[in-house]
């Protein structure tokens, strides 16, 4: 798969194999996908219930990434359930839950395309080359924005996040285009974000 391929990929298993051989694929950013996928799954439930402990679930691995140890109660259901994204290897369980949605017939399409679309979103042009952020992209009216919108999931502002990028000097199409893609899904652990507050 080339660049130019991945970024039009619906390919979420070949993708993930991908990305979690890049230099992006710490703990933290493994984890923040799986919780970011299952956090978009869990509406899609049939059951109210299961809707509920899907979303308190992907909350849980939301914080491990973000704290950077596995919180008591998810290591507890994992040693009850062995469910895939609280397993102790991070990239296995999100080869595994990329992997997932093929096995689930015509509900599985969404989140097929889902599963991609979250590769992307925290992993961005990694697989193929660095993408780290321009110091000089990285004014305070820029690191403001970027912390604030990471802080509080105020991912409606990215575009004005994209405009003081420009302002800054940024003429990298790839970030700014990501930052205002009105029908992108950004989650904690967005590349661009992560990579102008050094994440």
């Amino acid at each position: 798969m080339t660049e130019d391929e991945w970024w039009e990929s619906f390919d979420p298993k070949a993708m993930a194999a991908l990305a979690v051989a890049s230099p992006r694929a710490t703990e933290r950013v493994l984890r923040l996908y799986l919780a970011a996928f299952w956090a978009w799954q869990a509406p899609r439930l049939r059951q109210t219930g299961g809707r509920t402990e899907l979303a308190a679930r992907a909350a849980l691995i939301e914080r491990w990434g973000d704290e950077g140890a596995a919180p008591a109660e998810a290591l507890e259901i994992y040693a009850a359930t062995r469910v895939v994204f609280f397993g102790p290897d991070a990239k296995e369980a999100v080869t595994a839950t990329a992997g997932a949605p093929a096995g689930w017939g015509a509900r599985g399409k969404p989140a097929i395309r889902a599963a991609a679309h979250f590769v992307r979103e925290l992993f961005g042009p990694w697989p193929f080359r660095d993408a780290t952020a321009d110091p000089a992209w990285l004014t305070s009216t820029v690191a403001a924005l970027a912390k604030g919108i990471y802080e509080d999931r105020a991912f409606d502002r990215m575009p004005i996040l994209a405009d003081a990028l420009q302002d800054a000097g940024c003429d990298d199409a790839v970030v700014l285009d990501h930052c205002r893609n009105k029908k992108s899904r950004h989650a904690r652990g967005c590349w661009v974000l992560d990579a102008l507050l050094k994440k």
